[in-house]
């Protein structure tokens, strides 16, 4: 119950008046936030798959969800630090980034790290590491389409991820988001490979506020996190989430 009354205090501070960040479902984007400004990012992946029985299950949401809160602040310029929480996995994150444009290429790019403590189960403990970013976002094309790029390093599993994702603007406020992760090498023969036999997906659509963007999508996994995300996945159907993320300004 307190865990409720703090998200909703944080999502019903004051916010500035402007639009901010051609954010994404669950891919890194080169911050946009300036000195005294946050993000408060709530999302959910709800465990039902949407097919199952959609009428009765509220589209899975009867099933529980997984959930991720963030919080990134910009502390210098456009040196960002972030943490956040998941629940699956009981994963806890703290790392920074630091971004520069590049206005000949037309992009903005963001270097980052950020290590990660999360419980494989009881027994195993708690695992500790590494996550290594770049993230890459063009200037809209055509005022309207914006590609975004991932690159990173998990030091856990010691493996290279990629993401891939766009955003259409349909409307001044509403845009249509989809993201693809890759996997770079799957090594179906290791039964101990993190790796899922499914490369992870997500598609859906944004609406924005002055201070708020709400998502709703629909994915092939439970992830939130672009370095799990980066691993596939070992789901094969489809499940319903969202995200809501709110400006902050102090």
């Amino acid at each position: 119950m307190k865990k409720c009354v703090i998200i909703v205090a944080i999502l019903c501070l004051p916010a500035a008046c402007l639009a901010y960040e051609a954010s994404m479902f669950n891919l890194a984007v080169p911050t946009n936030l300036v000195t005294q400004q946050a993000d408060f990012n709530v999302r959910h992946r709800f465990f039902g798959p949407v097919d199952d029985d959609p009428l009765e299950t509220l589209f899975g949401t009867d099933a529980g969800a997984n959930v991720n809160l963030i919080m990134r602040g910009s502390v210098w310029r456009t040196l960002e630090v972030r943490g956040g929480y998941t629940r699956d996995f009981s994963e806890w994150t703290l790392g920074a980034g630091y971004m520069e444009a590049v206005p000949a290429a037309h992009l903005r790019a963001q270097a980052g790290i950020e290590f990660f403590s999360f419980e494989e189960s009881d027994i195993s403990g708690r695992d500790e590491n590494l996550f290594y970013y770049i993230a890459v976002q063009a200037e809209p094309i055509a005022g309207r389409f914006v590609p975004v790029l991932n690159l990173g390093y998990d030091g856990h599993n010691e493996r290279f991820g990629l993401g891939l994702g766009a955003r259409l603007e349909l409307l001044e406020r509403l845009s249509i988001l989809g993201e693809y992760y890759p996997v770079l090498d799957r090594d179906e023969d290791d039964p101990t490979s993190p790796v899922g036999p499914e490369d992870a997906f997500a598609f859906g659509f944004e609406f924005r506020t002055y201070g708020h963007h709400f998502a709703f999508l629909v994915g092939n996994s439970w992830d939130m996190s672009p370095r799990r995300l980066m691993l596939g996945t070992f789901l094969d159907d489809l499940y319903f989430g969202f995200n809501i993320q709110r400006l902050l300004e102090f």
